[in-house]
């Protein structure tokens, strides 16, 4: 959030302070450096993903596993890619179908709920947006407030005793998440990079 650079930014800063008295100025290579600077390139850029290098390198596996031999890569590489693109089987960039299973059926609402994906129903709301059965969670409090306050990297704790089951549209869903059950408590994690 650019609400939250500066506060990120001291926090890789003490990161890297700290990094030094643990394990000594050997600590101290260019890439713990490097992320000294990754809250202002966030806020110049308008976010981490819109400078991260990640979606290209995480595409480098689909066309390593294009080559198959050393002799001639790049012209196996051309040539795997126009059949892919002559037989139309180009992924398209579209959203996940929703999971009715766990573990992938969890997704933060808003900063104040969570559910769990139960079933998909039939129904639509009046904007066309299919709806689903949900066990919402509702009063996420805190899981942690050291080094900063959870719900800024939207982690929860809750309870069962504060859900309900609703019918969700599938508009609502902001963000995939993780669920942790801990006893009584619940903890919800954000999923922040999905692929």
């Amino acid at each position: 959030m650019k609400a939250h650079w500066k506060y990120a930014s001291e926090l890789l800063v003490y990161f890297t302070e700290q990094g030094r008295v643990l394990y000594g100025n050997e600590f101290l290579v260019y890439n713990v450096h490097s992320m000294t600077h990754l809250a202002s390139e966030a806020k110049y850029y308008g976010g981490l993903d819109k400078c991260s290098s990640f979606p290209f390198e995480n595409y480098m596996y689909k066309l390593k596993k294009m080559v198959r031999s050393g002799k001639n890569p790049l012209a196996q590489l051309v040539k795997r890619l126009s059949e892919l693109h002559a037989t139309k089987l180009v992924e398209a960039t579209r959203p996940s179908d929703i999971c009715t299973t766990k573990p992938n059926n969890v997704f933060i609402l808003d900063n104040t709920s969570c559910c769990q994906v139960l079933e998909k129903t039939n129904q639509f709301n009046a904007d066309g947006d299919l709806l689903y059965k949900c066990r919402v969670y509702k009063h996420l409090n805190l899981a942690f407030d050291h080094p900063c306050d959870s719900r800024i990297v939207n982690v929860f704790k809750t309870s069962n005793r504060w859900t309900k089951i609703e019918l969700i549209s599938s508009a609502r869903f902001e963000q995939k998440g993780l669920m942790c059950e801990i006893g009584e408590t619940i903890i919800f994690m954000a999923i922040l990079h999905t692929v």
